[in-house]
């Protein structure tokens, strides 16, 4: 059986330390571009060194040239550029590059402010299920996955060994806690401290969602909750919403069977706007701009961060993305419908677009939702809501 693509972090990272340590030892940039270290360590420079890098595409020497293009500017500096190169990269689908870009980061500078929002940032990358599936060609391998995880929590520990302080992040103390879980030891993540902070934001109501769910779940979760129910029937998708399985009276309703997910959505019409039909064929990644849209995040590992992120406006066109992968495209069918009143949606998601491994009952996922009108207005996020403002929601599958 072939193993994920992933896989590839595993050893590539490694690469990076002999990189770090002696970047000779490779073939480096031209003399023409290695005189960009020669410029002040500007906002000019670092792009002009960025685009040189990026260019070499999945040439291996890329990391040992970023190394000596940026051995003359300033330790904040260049930890800032390999961050904002890694998050390019991670936009790209690119996560062997950003992996890489990242490790060379915590090994070069384990102590600049950036360095805890890298680590998390790697973490994530490592036990990411949603990446992880995004990458696999073949069905998931048990075994492949698992050693991402391992390498995930890996990666933390030798982190943590040069700079101590970067155990008091809330989200790297989360992220650790997932890679633990998805490894199939819930019982030994360590959520006590959150659990028990209340200056921690959202990552305290996670916590308290996660041992929730380990409860037998008499009381209400410190989270939203919405049930998804098996389907007696396919839906007809048609837009109307009009079928058996969609009689509750909420703004986004899903079920479930062993080929797909089910998706509703009904939206208030929006006084003035305009909500002409769109006749034209669904294209990937369309241009939702000036159209009434809901975004739905489906984060199917509860790490609250690296979701499946897909948008639709009232035509029915769809954009989407896996966590910060904007060239992932879900595969899904979609109707648009509405009245004098409201726009609605309804959907279907093969399983295999999301998981090697679909739902059972008891299974839980984290969601959020939100509208996205053409005008959109500012809004205080509250408990429980992302650094975006969305408010996750438990899904329980039945």
């Amino acid at each position: 059986m072939r193993l994920p693509i992933l896989l590839c972090f595993v050893h590539l990272a490694l690469l990076s330390d002999c990189f770090g340590a002696d970047p000779s030892a490779v073939s480096l940039a031209s003399h023409d571009q290695l005189q960009t270290t020669t410029l002040p360590a500007d906002a000019e420079a670092t792009e002009r060194i960025k685009k040189i890098v990026m260019s070499q595409g999945d040439d291996a020497r890329a990391i040992a040239n970023l190394v000596q293009l940026t051995r003359k500017l300033p330790a904040p500096t260049t930890s800032q550029l390999y961050f904002e190169l890694a998050s390019e990269y991670l936009q790209l689908g690119k996560y062997n590059q950003a992996a890489n870009v990242l490790q060379q980061l915590l090994n070069q500078y384990p102590d600049q402010p950036i360095t805890g929002e890298a680590l998390v940032t790697l973490v994530r990358l490592y036990s990411s299920s949603e990446v992880t599936h995004t990458q696999q060609a073949s069905p998931a391998s048990t075994g492949g996955q698992q050693g991402l995880l391992k390498y995930a929590l890996y990666t933390a520990d030798r982190a943590l060994q040069k700079n101590a302080t970067l155990a008091d992040s809330p989200a790297l103390t989360f992220q650790r806690a997932v890679a633990t879980r998805l490894g199939g030891n819930p019982q030994a993540a360590r959520l006590t401290r959150l659990k028990h902070d209340a200056h921690v934001g959202p990552w305290r109501t996670y916590a308290l969602a996660e041992k929730w769910l380990q409860s037998k779940r008499d009381d209400e979760p410190p989270l939203p909750k919405v049930v998804c129910r098996q389907a007696n029937a396919r839906p007809h998708l048609d837009g109307q919403l009009d079928d058996s399985i969609w009689q509750a009276d909420e703004p986004v309703q899903f079920s479930y069977d062993d080929d797909f997910l089910y998706l509703a959505i009904s939206t208030p019409k929006i006084a003035g706007q305009n909500y002409e039909p769109d006749a034209r064929p669904r294209t990937y990644d369309a241009d939702l701009t000036g159209h009434d849209q809901v975004r739905l995040r489906l984060d199917l590992d509860r790490d609250y961060a690296t979701c499946f992120e897909l948008t639709v406006d009232h035509r029915g066109q769809t954009n989407d993305r896996c966590w910060l992968d904007k060239s992932w495209n879900l595969q899904w069918f979609v109707a648009a419908g509405g009245d004098n009143t409201h726009w609605t949606i309804e959907a279907a998601i093969p399983w295999k677009s999301l998981t090697a491994t679909p739902p059972q009952p008891n299974t839980a996922w984290a969601i959020a939702w939100t509208r996205l009108p053409p005008n959109p207005k500012p809004h205080s996020p509250g408990e429980g809501a992302s650094a975006t403002g969305e408010r996750f929601t438990l899904l329980l599958f039945q």
